[in-house]
């Protein structure tokens, strides 16, 4: 029995380190730092959080790819969508011309015209409600592919501030003789070389971070102060034409005057083109008229096939708006104090829609 007792007592006094820590207590130590094991290496929770934003910065980009790629083909379904929407407008136009001029005895000439003006009327209908599916499923992927490149920018500028306070920590650490000695002894318990961080894995992602800024664009571009919280910015029109247009994030679309519309070479047909009812400032309804700019460039920032909705002529004295359709392709900033407005963007491998 003496002989076995002994053996246990030599055991456990080897498993106890040096400096008489279990590894139980020099984890314990470790673990009241904030700090993890990872590899051969202690590291502050900061890596963690950063390889999560690298995993979510993947994940974010191919999201931006797939739902440019559906809203590029959904553009492309919409466009021949109203060109077929178009003709047979025309062709109801043509049938009811003629039946105008016919002849009423001729009964089967005249009740064939009635089937056919019916049979176009009963497709345009039909195309008129497919119209607003398509609608909801167009604004729905812009919504999708905004949010997704605002999110991607500021996942960019919240791991920036991440490493910049994680290796803040890990200089405040390396100075503590007290997080040397922990490490140390935890380093011992374990029997492996264990050492603080930054880790390798760190590296590598600050690397990967730093290609990602590489990708970002920024500007900031200087505002007009109006008065009354409002500000002007200068925006270039089809690369030629530079106008002052009020920025309004709150207004869904940029919208034109009708006069400013035509000076850009946008054709309106009060009697004959799509109409949506808005309502103004003052509360009043007026006929606004949904239509494309070719491009709007602010600051160095060009984007393509805005959409925009002219004012009717009844908006006498109405100021054109820099809204989301335009806004909305960037992480953007208003500082008021500044004036100005900052944007950001990802490059995408191309001009911004």
């Amino acid at each position: 029995m003496k002989s076995l007792s002994s053996t246990l007592l030599i055991l456990m006094l080897l498993a106890i380190p040096a400096n008489g820590q279990t590894l139980s207590d020099a984890k314990a130590a470790v673990d009241a730092l904030g700090l993890s094991v990872s590899g051969t290496y202690l590291v502050a929770g900061g890596e963690q959080e950063l390889s999560k934003n690298i995993t979510q910065f993947g994940l974010l980009k191919r999201e931006i790819l797939q739902n440019s790629r559906r809203l590029s083909t959904m553009e492309r379904q919409y466009a021949q969508f109203e060109q077929q929407f178009g003709q047979l407008r025309q062709q109801q136009v043509q049938l009811n011309a003629q039946l105008a001029n016919a002849n009423p005895n001729n009964v089967l000439a005249y009740n064939q015209l009635v089937g056919a003006i019916n049979a176009v009327t009963g497709q345009l209908d039909l195309m008129q409600q497919q119209q607003v599916q398509m609608d909801e499923q167009l604004s729905e992927t812009k919504s999708g592919l905004s949010k997704a490149r605002e999110g991607i920018v500021q996942l960019i500028l919240d791991s920036r501030q991440l490493v910049n306070d994680t290796q803040q920590a890990y200089e405040t650490l390396n100075a503590d003789p007290q997080v040397v000695s922990a490490v140390s002894a935890y380093a011992t318990a374990a029997k492996r070389d264990y050492k603080l961080g930054p880790s390798t894995t760190f590296a590598a992602n600050l690397k990967k971070l730093e290609d990602m800024e590489k990708s970002l664009e920024s500007e900031t571009i200087q505002l007009a102060d109006s008065g009354g919280g409002t500000f002007h910015v200068d925006v270039i029109v089809n690369g030629k034409i530079q106008q002052k247009m009020i920025l309004d994030s709150g207004a869904s679309l940029v919208t034109l005057p009708l006069a400013m519309a035509t000076q850009m070479g946008i054709k309106v047909n009060e009697d004959d083109d799509e109409t949506i009812i808005l309502k103004i400032a003052n509360g009043d309804e007026i006929n606004g008229y949904p239509k494309t700019i070719p491009s709007l460039k602010v600051g160095k920032f060009t984007v393509e096939n805005v959409e925009c909705v002219v004012l009717d002529s009844s908006a006498i004295g109405a100021e054109p708006l820099l809204g989301m359709s335009f806004l909305g392709n960037f992480k953007f900033e208003l500082n008021a104090a500044e004036k100005s407005l900052s944007l950001m963007r990802l490059e995408e491998g191309g001009k911004g829609r």
